[in-house]
């Protein structure tokens, strides 16, 4: 009777054990989700804003704190990743991807670059440098947390 007890103490701990690695699996694919659909949604900001430029729309992008993102990294994403060094690194690149995006807008829709187009090349170089430099720290935040 001893033995019986015994073993299911056994597979009730190895059951525990199991628990805890499906827990702990489900919170890193819910954390790389977040991560790549922070990375869409840049990539899906930064066609917008060349759409708008290349095709003369009269379009406003949202800023770096009013974006999907931003208002995600201030409530959901402070809560998951705000312990980590990367967190508190991602304004600034973000903030950046966002202003030169809507600085190459505003420079065709106010007709300042049409003369010189190389401020509106620079611009989204500047967006694009930004956006690599943001999906690095986006990277380096979900490897701290795992």
């Amino acid at each position: 009777m001893a033995m019986k007890g015994l073993c299911r103490v056994t597979e009730l701990d190895e059951l525990l054990s199991n628990t805890k690695i499906i827990k702990d699996d489900n919170r890193h694919v819910r954390y790389e989700l977040f991560i790549n659909l922070a990375k869409l949604d840049h990539v899906l900001f930064k066609v917008n804003a060349y759409d708008a430029v290349f095709n003369a729309k009269d379009v406003e992008l949202a800023n770096h704190r009013s974006c999907r993102f931003g208002k995600w990294k201030n409530e959901q994403g402070r809560a998951l990743f705000g312990a980590t060094k990367a967190y508190g690194m991602i304004d600034a690149p973000h903030a950046k991807v966002h202003d030169n995006a809507n600085a190459a807008i505003e420079c065709v829709k106010s007709g300042n670059c049409l003369a010189d187009i190389s401020k509106v090349i620079n611009h989204f170089k500047e967006a694009e440098s930004a956006s690599s430099e943001l999906f690095k720290l986006l990277d380096e935040m979900l490897k701290e947390a795992k």
